[in-house]
C-alpha cells in the first residue's frame, strides 16, 4: 500500500483578515492575509515545524520568529519598525 504524503498546514484567512495557519492544534495568526510580512512568517514557520519532525516546542510563541522574517523580507529592525507606524 502506497504511503500517504505528509503536506504541509495551509495558510488560510481568518475574519479578523489576518492569515492563520493551524499547526500541533494551535492556531498561528501571521499578520494581515497574503501580505508579504505573513507569507514570510508562514514560509519560516513551516520551516521549523517540517525541521522539528513536524512538531513545534512547548510554548512556542510566533513572535520569535519576527527577527528571521525581517531577514527574510531584507528589512532591519529600524525599518520594520517605521513600517508599522
Amino acid at each position: 500500500m502506497a504511503k500517504t504524503k505528509a503536506k504541509a498546514p495551509a495558510c488560510s484567512y481568518h475574519l479578523s483578515g489576518q492569515s492563520v495557519v493551524r499547526i500541533d492544534g494551535q492556531g498561528f495568526y501571521l499578520g494581515e492575509h497574503d501580505s508579504p510580512e505573513s507569507i514570510a512568517r508562514d514560509a519560516f514557520l513551516i520551516g521549523i515545524y517540517q525541521a522539528g519532525r513536524m512538531k513545534l516546542s512547548d510554548g512556542f510563541d510566533v513572535r520569535s520568529t519576527d527577527v528571521q522574517v525581517e531577514f527574510l523580507l531584507g528589512q532591519t529592525g529600524s525599518q520594520a519598525i517605521d513600517q508599522t507606524n
